[in-house]
């Protein structure tokens, strides 16, 4: 496998793909594209590579590829929609440190929502958010209607693009802002209807 990398100039050392990234991608790797996309990584072997570099590859494209699969909704990669339907995909990770020491409050961020040029996302989003923080799968799945997340987008002073930052709490095991917006499993966020409020 080591031949893959050198003949593409890409450093032979599996440290260089799990420095940053790696829990992320291994949660979306394990949770929910090793099952979607079986014929991905066929393999046993395939799928420990995987894991032993998960940086080098695009796992919210392959999520995005994972929607498709499981939620039948066309995959169109539009400029304010992931999918037909309007709605759009999105990866956040929880903070691991809290806000302050010693709070049960984390930081997250989903974003990218609203454009530099002021134009937001069509419709809904189906968010997919890795929490460091809790047990067993690290994976919690979020149907934001648009008339959630346009209640709290937070535009960036320079650039003008606008995201959605909100707080996990660990005590309560909650977020606030997302209240009611969270679905059992992926099945069930990629095959929710569009118009869902």
């Amino acid at each position: 496998m080591n031949r893959f990398f050198e003949k593409y100039g890409m450093p032979v050392d599996p440290n260089e793909y799990t420095v940053f990234g790696k829990c992320k991608n291994t949660a979306l790797l394990n949770e929910i594209i090793f099952d979607s996309l079986p014929e991905m990584f066929p393999t046993q072997e395939s799928r420990e590579y995987a894991l032993a570099h998960p940086r080098a590859f695009n796992c919210e494209y392959l999520v995005e590829m994972s929607f498709e699969r499981v939620g039948g909704i066309k995959f169109i990669d539009g400029e304010h929609a992931d999918f037909i339907d309007g709605t759009d995909s999105k990866t956040a990770s929880v903070s691991s440190r809290p806000a302050k020491p010693g709070q049960n409050s984390h930081r997250l961020e989903i974003s990218n929502i609203v454009t530099a040029g002021g134009n937001s996302k069509s419709g809904a989003l189906r968010v997919v958010l890795y929490n460091p923080l809790l047990e067993g799968k690290h994976l919690r799945y979020y149907f934001v209607p648009q008339t959630v997340y346009m209640q709290y987008i937070n535009r960036h002073p320079t650039t003008g693009i606008g995201r959605m930052f909100a707080t996990y709490n660990r005590a309560t095991d909650c977020i606030p802002k997302l209240d009611g917006c969270e679905v059992p499993d992926f099945k069930t966020l990629a095959k929710i209807p569009a118009d869902f409020q």
